[in-house]
């Protein structure tokens, strides 16, 4: 899991350029609550548990690269997640981060 997270967290850090990565972390710090939604792009869809399972890890990174000041329920507004059907050669992964109302 540590590997995964890590890896996770690399990439979240590369998806983001500098003046990006700085509002990010400043908004997550000056706001009560963040709101993310996670959309899964997949050639097979995940069952339930599953999903929320995927799910953890892209939080447990947010949290470690201070994009979301964590992902407990006064910190975070966790949207449901989207899972969208598509080629193998087509799959990633979507994560929205804004200032929930």
């Amino acid at each position: 899991y540590a590997t995964l997270r890590k890896d996770w967290e690399w990439s979240l850090l590369g998806a983001v350029g500098p003046h990006h990565r700085a509002c990010l972390k400043e908004q997550a710090k000056k706001v009560g609550k963040v709101r993310v939604q996670i959309f899964v792009h997949h050639s097979r869809l995940y069952d339930a548990d599953n999903l929320m399972g995927a799910q953890k890890v892209v939080l447990d990174a947010l949290t470690n690269v201070g994009f979301i000041g964590g992902d407990n329920s006064d910190k975070l507004d966790l949207l449901p997640a989207v899972q969208v059907k598509c080629a193998h050669k087509e799959r990633k992964t979507v994560v929205k981060i804004g200032v929930a109302d």
